[in-house]
């Protein structure tokens, strides 16, 4: 990648307990069990983080026990940030030195707009994304005088667009938080669980110029042999979940969260010179998050993964579409004591 800081605002409505306890509606209101999270979301949290995005989109012959894995050349970013109550901002930048590498895998513009914001009962997340140019993983199946150091096979002219939302009510809010997790505005102090529900829907399209299951190089038969050079994925559903933070010694902790979602959903795929092909069917979707490290009332320092994977039925044979997308992140957080301002203050 060029050596051009690529600057990312990303400004999060992150509410805090205390906050909404005050001015929000009774079905946002939850009642913490002090004895396990201490709400931190009136002091100021200060941050430092790493992090980096990515996306994928996949083309899969069960038949054939074949597949194909376009990536994006994703980009490491550092940044800053701070959390006060129901407020949150994080500014980073492409990261110098660290993303030289468009000779390998080619250049990737893109817009990644996902945001995952914790509130006290409910976990959303929105994805508002867009990459152009993306590589071809694991061209060793495929492209037989390929060897380790090579350039990735690349198309530049392969771009996606995906939009999106998963909302999550948290069972157990009174005594497990993923804002202590992911947020960094409050501490899990005891080990918790809890089941989620709720619901979901995405739009995923993508288009090439040419067909993207004939990789380069290959005679390799795939996919039933169609061809195709776009395709449009709808899907709308329910999910349910567990999440559970394990804690040792009130500051060292493991998140764990799995949802599942199962919805209906519509795939079309676009055939050069041919009619389109389309298929009504059951989607599956998941979303897992992952995060460990230590937590204080002063300090945290942590590292998390929110991963996204959305499996679309095609109407070609035993086959699916799939795109993947996430975020990860390393935090360094300080909190600081400060004096409320008057329209937080009780009374």
């Amino acid at each position: 990648m060029s050596f051009k800081f690529a600057v990312l605002v990303a400004v999060g409505c992150c509410v805090g307990t205390a906050a909404w306890g005050q001015r929000g509606p009774d079905w946002l209101r939850s009642e913490t069990d002090t004895n396990y999270v201490r709400d931190l979301s009136q002091d100021l949290t200060t941050r430092f983080y790493f992090s980096r995005k990515y996306a994928g989109y996949a083309v899969r012959d069960y038949g054939q026990r074949q597949e194909l894995i376009y990536r994006p050349n994703s980009r490491l970013n550092v940044g800053i940030g701070f959390n006060y109550a129901f407020a949150g901002v994080n500014l980073g930048v492409n990261l110098p030195g660290a993303n030289n590498d468009n000779d390998r895998y080619g250049r990737t513009r893109f817009l990644d707009a996902q945001s995952h914001l914790y509130l006290p009962r409910f976990a959303l997340d929105l994805y508002v994304q867009r990459y152009e140019g993306y590589y071809l993983n694991r061209p060793q199946k495929w492209v037989g005088n390929w060897q380790r150091g090579d350039p990735y096979p690349q198309r530049g002219d392969l771009r996606t667009t995906s939009t999106g939302f998963n909302v999550q009510y948290i069972l157990n809010h009174r005594r497990f938080s993923y804002r202590a997790a992911y947020q960094q505005n409050a501490w899990q102090k005891k080990s918790a669980g809890t089941l989620l529900l709720g619901s979901e829907a995405y739009l995923i399209r993508m288009r090439a110029d040419s067909s993207v299951t004939a990789p380069a190089g290959t005679a390799t038969p795939f996919f039933g042999g169609v061809s195709f050079d776009g395709s449009d994925v709808y899907s709308l559903g329910a999910n349910a979940g567990y999440a559970h933070t394990f804690v040792y010694r009130s500051h060292l902790f493991l998140t764990l969260s799995l949802l599942g979602g199962v919805g209906l959903g519509f795939t079309r795929l676009q055939v050069p010179e041919a009619a389109e092909l389309t298929q009504w069917g059951w989607h599956l979707n998941s979303t897992a998050r992952i995060a460990l490290g230590y937590n204080s009332a002063r300090y945290f320092l942590g590292f998390s993964v929110v991963n996204l994977a959305l499996r679309s039925p095609a109407p070609v044979g035993r086959s699916s579409v799939s795109f993947d997308t996430g975020n990860l992140r390393l935090n360094f957080c300080r909190r600081f004591t400060v004096k409320p301002p008057a329209f937080l203050r009780k009374g």
